[in-house]
């Protein structure tokens, strides 16, 4: 469930998926309506609800093709589905052109194929795509597409989940969602955007939900996720989060069984260990360093996870998997585990029912000792999660008490990171020095994952991607630990030298150089993104508590000087702390910048994001400050 899959999301993020495939769709678009490549005229879904939950689908989409880039992208129009839990069992499609010719797709138009992605996964996934293949595409035309599907049985036993959501990137005329359900069942819907209203009709009630956006946001700059941001609704048969987590567990639960073999490992693992805390550590490191992360999707759309014994075999599972060879290691030894579901991206709600949208992940949560874990993180040290998992809504599974809860925030203190660079200039304007990135809590373990990826780049070459991406030309090379530890505390560390620049010695005027920098500078990341531009300041952004410092400083030639330092500058607020101060010693010119919010986090909105963004171009203004040698 590391990703999400058809059966999770409505049709109209379906089509998402398959215009950026088909390379027509552009996501933070300008287009207005008179340049609009793609138009939605229709998307009409009509689903019914069966007595144990499954149900069946009836979806027709038209779209209007403008222009000859838009017929070419989508003359091939691939349907994602999993035929496992929900296969495609009728299709019909036609192109009208502008005159009302009508040309059917014949029988041959529609292939079916392996879905896109990584060949090596291949093995491991059921998801297909059907291809639609459009006769004589051309701009002005309109593409008809109607596909019937059925899921006989539902994801999470015991009730219907259905949720959809509108992508404002492009237009949609007009999306119609109706969902029958038998009599005696109650449809909880929780819709922001759709415009909601029931009936009964022969015994079955049928909940209408309707919405209109023919105008694209234009220039719209994402930040949360679609769900978070955008129109949409969630629709359940589950009574509460709790009763929706319990049905839930009789997925995930029947695959943990202790067998005599799995006993054996969990007592070899925890051999000499009697503090339990430090038992749960040793077998999650196991599991981190000995099940390798693939995504699988097999069996019921990708929810359903495997047995133990076979994980443990293999050597190799995804989050499901790797949250259930942790609960039985666990469970062999005493220790009680539950399982939690959570979104690893950037969406920051979910829905007032209970459904598995917007979530996409699953982790392990150890009430003994309050603590969540993802060791489907390959460097992340026990208890360490990355920001994006702080502050998100959960679903609990298999511990007393509220289902539905949310993932601690860390204090400020937890969050930290330093950089520190020493460069040098010569008489040739050559720069050369070394940088040392230090980090804790998050902030280190995103550090460590980076560090992963140098580690499989090669140190060198790195380096010299890194170097470029800042915005110099140069070689390096970096230097650190092993990325997967147990330390909360992490360092990458570098050494560089840029290519000559005599210019820079005749008066052309420059920043200080950030060397191998490897994490955000102060200010960005913790209190909303810093340096992303077109951001409303009445847009919700993401924010955290903790602190980030940047010592910079640059040798100058000996008899060489600064024509002048740039001033200094200091920031307070309740919310946050930021200041920068230039010094010169020598030869030696410096900078020194600390940040420290004191958000509660895990999102900046309404009065606090509009303080926020307010001092955020200030902070953007001090790193383009610039020196000069004369």
């Amino acid at each position: 469930m590391q990703r999400r899959r058809l059966a999770n999301l409505g049709v109209s993020a379906l089509l998402i998926a398959v215009l950026m495939a088909s390379g027509v769709l552009v996501r933070s678009t300008a287009a207005w309506a008179a340049d609009l490549p793609t138009i939605v005229e229709k998307l009409t879904t009509d689903v019914i609800v069966q007595d144990n939950g499954g149900f069946t689908a009836r979806q027709t989409m038209v779209i209007h093709v403008t222009n000859t880039a838009a017929a070419a992208g989508l003359g091939q129009f691939p349907l994602p589905y999993s035929p496992t839990i929900q296969p495609i069992d009728a299709i019909e499609a036609h192109v009208e052109k502008p005159d009302g010719t009508r040309v059917d797709v014949s029988p041959d138009g529609f292939r079916d194929q392996s879905a896109p992605g990584d060949p090596s996964l291949q093995m491991f996934s059921d998801m297909r795509q059907r291809v639609v293949v459009f006769p004589q595409v051309a701009a002005g035309d309109r593409l008809f597409v109607t596909w019937h599907s059925t899921a006989a049985r539902p994801r999470v036993p015991g009730g219907f989940q259905f949720s959809n959501v509108v992508f404002r990137s492009f237009p949609w005329n007009d999306i119609t969602t109706t969902i029958s359900v038998p009599p005696g069942q109650m449809l909880q819907v929780d819709a922001d955007g759709f415009a909601h209203t029931s009936e009964v009709v022969d015994g079955r009630t049928i909940h209408h939900m309707h919405a209109s956006y023919p105008q694209p946001l234009a220039n719209d700059v994402v930040v949360r996720g679609p769900y978070s941001r955008w129109p949409h609704f969630y629709a359940s048969t589950f009574p509460d989060w709790n009763a929706f987590a319990a049905s839930y567990a009789t997925v995930l639960m029947p695959h943990v069984f202790v067998t005599p073999k799995l006993q054996q490992l969990a007592d070899q693992i925890t051999l000499g260990i009697t503090d339990r805390r430090a038992q749960a550590e040793a077998l999650y490191t196991w599991v981190r360093d000995h099940i390798r992360y693939v995504n699988v999707m097999l069996g019921n759309g990708g929810i359903d996870p495997h047995d133990a014994a076979d994980i443990a075999g293999n050597g190799f599972g995804d989050c499901k998997d790797h949250v259930v060879i942790l609960h039985t290691l666990l469970a062999a030894k005493g220790i009680a585990g539950a399982m939690v579901v959570i979104n690893l991206g950037n969406e920051s709600g979910s829905g007032a029912v209970a459904t598995l949208a917007p979530f996409n992940h699953l982790i392990t949560y150890l009430p003994d000792f309050d603590l969540y874990v993802d060791s489907t993180n390959s460097v992340a040290p026990f208890g360490a999660l990355l920001l994006n998992e702080a502050g998100k809504p959960v679903m609990v599974v298999g511990d007393e008490g509220k289902a539905k809860r949310t993932t601690p925030v860390p204090d400020e203190a937890m969050s930290v990171s330093e950089l520190a660079v020493q460069a040098s200039m010569d008489d040739a304007g050559v720069v050369s020095g070394s940088s040392t990135t230090t980090a804790r809590g998050p902030l280190a373990l995103a550090l460590r994952l980076i560090a992963r990826s140098y580690e499989a780049a090669g140190k060198g070459a790195a380096a010299a991607a890194r170097l470029k991406q800042l915005g110099s030309a140069g070689t390096g090379s970096f230097a650190f630990d092993a990325p997967a530890g147990s330390s909360d505390e992490y360092t990458v560390a570098g050494t560089f030298t840029l290519e000559k620049e005599p210019s820079l010695l005749d008066g052309q005027s420059f920043t200080l150089w950030t060397g191998l920098r490897v994490l955000d500078r102060p200010g960005d990341a913790l209190l909303g993104p810093l340096f992303q531009r077109g951001i409303a300041d009445s847009e919700a952004t993401f924010c955290y508590p903790g602190r980030q410092k940047e010592t910079l400083s640059l040798t100058l030639p000996d008899g060489r000087e600064l024509d002048k330092l740039p001033k200094d500058l200091t920031l307070d607020s309740p919310l946050f702390h930021f200041a920068s101060h230039w010094s010169l010693e020598g030869q030696t010119v410096t900078v020194r910048r600390e940040f420290v919010s004191h958000v509660p986090g895990p999102l900046c909105e309404g009065a606090t994001r509009k303080t926020v963004a307010a001092s955020l171009g200030r902070i953007r203004d001090d790193y383009n400050r610039r020196v000069e040698i004369k």
